[in-house]
């Protein structure tokens, strides 16, 4: 055998040795619990991945028909690459740490300020991850909880991904920076009620703000933001904070939280919340009023629950609520009382 040929062969079996081994480093760098900014800097696109995936080819191809030189130089494109994703990551990390982190909710309506709004949602929400990340690693015990964490860490990442480059959906954002500055000054009812509102589409606005830009729109022009599962899963992720956060308020690692009640005042909403997949059984109770001509009328109640909530819904108008029930879903179990 010609012996230029069996040194070109050695030296490609050392190198696929070599990035076989970085690729491992690389996972198991990534399976850790730590919640590093390397890791959140992976928000990158489809387009990002696919280059890079072309690159690789492209490279290996390289090595392949190069059997008599070595020495192979790198790919100035991949290196150039590298070095513009890091400097943008360079920029968004001193454009967060320029940037308040409290909100505050007459900026949330100014939608001149939706750059900064969308700032501080992704340092508060990086910010959220970094404590649960701490308590994950000081717990024993913690594998359930870890793996949780990494869950919601990669459901984050099209979400903060969106925020720094800018194209997350101005209502979307408007919800979400209700949802956390509710979090922020631990009025978990209200934080708990934007977070359901934004899951169902409507635009929620902090209570009482008086501020420029207010849009008259009261729901996202995308119909159900769940309808895309992408957004769905990191709305849920959001959802497992709020939920940890309520933990956290309430002591290390409690029970099961208890359902409290709520009242819908709406029926198109009331229906909507009906067909969530965590709710299983409804109730329906019929009372006998009167009105404030002594007149007797039926008065429906409602109640469906929920992992967190019960919600109740009262309908005086006895066709209504016949029409109400018959649009509940079959799957319920309905219980009349």
């Amino acid at each position: 055998m010609d012996f230029s040929n069996l040194l070109a062969q050695e030296i490609r079996h050392k190198r696929k040795a070599a990035q076989s081994s970085t690729s491992r480093k690389r996972h198991s760098k990534h399976v850790k619990t730590g919640v590093q900014d390397e890791q959140l800097h992976e928000e990158k696109d489809e387009e990002n991945k696919e280059r890079e995936e072309k690159e690789e080819e492209v490279d290996d191809e390289t090595h392949k028909n190069d059997k008599s030189e070595p020495n192979q130089e790198k790919n100035p494109d991949l290196d150039n690459h590298h070095e513009h994703t890091q400097h943008q990551y360079n920029q968004q990390q001193a454009k967060e740490q320029g940037t308040p982190s409290l909100f505050d909710k007459q900026e949330i309506a100014d939608e001149t300020l939706q750059d900064k709004i969308a700032t501080q949602c992704r340092k508060y929400i990086k910010s959220m991850l970094y404590a649960w990340e701490d308590q994950v690693q000081s717990a024993p015990d913690s594998q359930p909880n870890a793996k949780l964490l990494i869950e919601t860490k990669r459901d984050m990442v099209p979400l903060l991904y969106k925020l720094r480059t800018g194209t997350i959906h101005k209502d979307l954002l408007t919800s979400l920076a209700t949802t956390l500055y509710y979090l922020q000054v631990n009025d978990m009812i209200h934080a708990n009620d934007a977070y359901m509102k934004m899951s169902l589409g409507n635009v929620v606005w902090p209570i009482g703000i008086v501020g420029v830009g207010i849009r008259e729109t009261t729901t996202i022009k995308h119909a159900n933001v769940m309808i895309d599962d992408t957004t769905r899963r990191w709305i849920t992720a959001i959802k497992r904070l709020i939920t940890r956060k309520e933990r956290h308020d309430q002591g290390a690692n409690p029970g099961p939280l208890s359902t409290m009640a709520r009242e819908i005042k709406d029926i198109k909403e009331f229906v909507e919340l009906a067909r969530r997949a965590d709710i299983k059984s409804a109730t329906v109770k019929v009372n006998k009023k009167l009105n404030a001509n002594g007149k007797r009328f039926r008065q429906t109640k409602f109640k469906v629950r929920g992992s967190r909530y019960q919600y109740t819904l009262i309908v005086n108008d006895a066709a209504k609520a016949k029409k109400l029930q018959q649009s509940l879903p079959p799957t319920l179990e309905i219980k009349n009382l």
